[in-house]
């Protein structure tokens, strides 16, 4: 088994390397790190869309509650307690 050369840039980014003069398990050994490197390139990508999607519902809830609050006002525990026990319901 000899050693890999260097595979990887200063950005982390692949460098591709001819594998054809490697031995079968340098070769292996080879072939399971770009694999990894592309299943994390993928998952990376997924990561990524599904913080967009997340994103998207954050704002979507942001825009909702802006406009709740522009037209029905939230009531206090002291509106409750006004509307439950205060002078006009004592003639009830």
């Amino acid at each position: 088994m000899t050693n890999l050369p260097r595979l990887f840039s200063d950005k982390g980014e692949l460098i591709e390397v001819d594998a054809s003069a490697f031995d079968a398990p340098t070769r292996a050994r080879h072939a399971a790190i770009v694999k990894a490197y592309n299943a994390n390139g993928e998952a990376q990508q997924i990561l990524d869309a599904a913080y967009a999607e997340v994103n998207d519902a954050l704002e979507g809830v942001k825009n909702t509650t802006a406009y709740f609050d522009a037209h029905w006002p939230r009531q206090t525990y002291h509106d409750l307690w006004k509307e439950n026990f205060g002078p006009q319901t004592r003639g009830r």
